[in-house]
């Protein structure tokens, strides 16, 4: 069994990544149990997803296993040009195919993330080239070379990463939230007073707040009385970038 916090420390991803993400997609494995104090899910379901669908982070997990990604098969002396390998590495990381010209610039001395052509036009051997080529085992090695997963950059327009306090909080308290809920947190995250239905009203006519995952009386189970929040829809807006926890306490004002 794991949680939402050991598998992004497990595939050294952000917490965000793995709750905003990832659970977001439909192949996600469902969870297991809400347990008392965090969401479970099957360890196992979680290791195939990540190896099917996020192969790059199922490498940093498993770095002496790349054979078990998903790379089409082939003889490892099998020719590849420099485009076919921006294509399996784009396929490999379910992104656009990676330019020539970036690829290009791995191959320099100052990087030396790409090994050289294994052949080139005019070298005498067989079977005679006219692009510098490579070999399959050389592209592959470069595609599930061991990387740092490329963790959210904080900026203007990206949610920051969660405090410790509201990662304690959702992995003890999983459940729906409600707008009384979400200002105390808010204000706690900002250590301030939590904010004021006002300033909430306002932030969701601004969709700073994204709207409520369940309305009374919308047929679904539980039955709940009053407008409610998924822990996943909230925590962008706890961790809005034009939010600043400051530094006093005791500030009373209701901040962004």
């Amino acid at each position: 069994m794991t949680t939402l916090e050991r598998i992004a420390e497990r595939y050294q991803v952000t917490y965000m990544t793995v709750a905003r993400q990832w659970t977001a997609e439909e192949t996600f494995p469902p969870i297991l149990d809400h347990g008392s104090r965090a969401y479970v899910y099957d360890e196992d379901a979680i290791d195939e997803w990540v190896r099917v669908h996020r192969p790059e982070a199922w490498i940093a997990a498993h770095p002496n296993e790349t054979d078990k990604v998903s790379l089409p098969a082939g003889n490892p002396k099998d020719l590849l040009r420099l485009e076919e390998i921006g294509e399996l590495e784009g396929q490999f990381l379910s992104r656009d195919a990676t330019p020539v010209t970036t690829l290009r610039t791995y191959m320099s001395p100052s990087k030396g993330i790409l090994a050289p052509p294994d052949r080139r036009p005019d070298d005498g051997k067989k079977p005679v080239v006219v692009h510098d080529m490579w070999f399959r085992e050389t592209a592959y090695a470069y595609i599930t070379r061991p990387r740092r997963v490329r963790r959210n950059v904080e900026a203007a327009t990206e949610p920051r990463e969660p405090s410790e306090l509201l990662r304690r909080y959702f992995e003890e308290h999983p459940g729906l939230l409600n707008l009384e809920r979400i200002a105390q947190l808010d204000g706690l995250e900002h250590n301030r007073a939590p904010t004021s239905m006002n300033t909430l009203k306002t932030h969701r006519k601004q969709k700073k707040l994204a709207p409520p995952d369940r309305r009374p009386k919308d047929g679904l189970e539980p039955l709940v009385e009053e407008l409610m929040w998924e822990p996943a829809t909230v925590l962008p807006y706890l961790c809005r970038p034009d939010a600043r926890r400051f530094g006093t306490a005791n500030r009373t004002d209701d901040g962004a």
